[in-house]
């Protein structure tokens, strides 16, 4: 679970029976470390210092843009800068949270979905690489006389040499396209 989405399911409850949106951050922390008993959880320490800078008469919209900056992440500036314009404006911020998580959780599926393929075609990768060194590796030690014109002859070492070539360019290329970052 990340930080986004456990903020804004206790936030929501929070705010939705009620309470201010810092009494709710409050709650959450109380909540969270049940959660997760560590205390060097991230998700823990960034909520007290949040908390932190509201109980110093801190805005939560600074605190959570000071948070956002902190974090370079996408998705956490976007959610600071989406909570700071929907409480100036007075918009509906249940829904705002809400909608936030959903895109979040939502975002995160679909990278866990793209990273798993990915796992799938770098293993293909492994397995077609060494396939051709494994055939040639069988075919040497069990059809000696097959393969001796291969290493005797000048046609057989020029082809065989080329065929390394091809082979070294292929997966130098093949690595530099399964080299995706999600």
């Amino acid at each position: 679970m990340n930080f986004i989405s456990s903020f804004n399911g206790f936030t929501c409850k929070q705010v939705y029976l009620g309470k201010s949106i810092e009494t709710a951050i409050k709650d959450a922390i109380k909540e969270l470390s049940i959660q997760y008993p560590n205390e060097n959880t991230y998700i823990l320490i960034e909520l007290e210092q949040i908390n932190r800078r509201i109980g110093m008469n801190e805005t939560i919209e600074s605190a959570l843009i000071d948070f956002a900056e902190r974090s370079h992440l996408e998705d956490i500036i976007n959610f600071a800068d989406v909570f700071t314009i929907c409480k100036r404006t007075g918009g509906n911020l249940i829904q705002v949270i809400k909608n936030t998580a959903e895109i979040i959780s939502e975002k995160i599926d679909i990278k866990q979905e793209i990273n798993l393929l990915l796992i799938e075609k770098r293993l293909e990768h492994k397995v077609l690489n060494m396939m051709p060194v494994l055939i040639i590796f069988l075919l040497t030690t069990s059809a000696e006389e097959f393969m001796a014109p291969v290493f005797s002859e000048s046609l057989g070492r020029g082809i065989m040499t080329f065929s390394l070539i091809l082979f070294t360019a292929a997966y130098f290329i093949s690595k530099k396209i399964m080299d995706i970052e999600v």
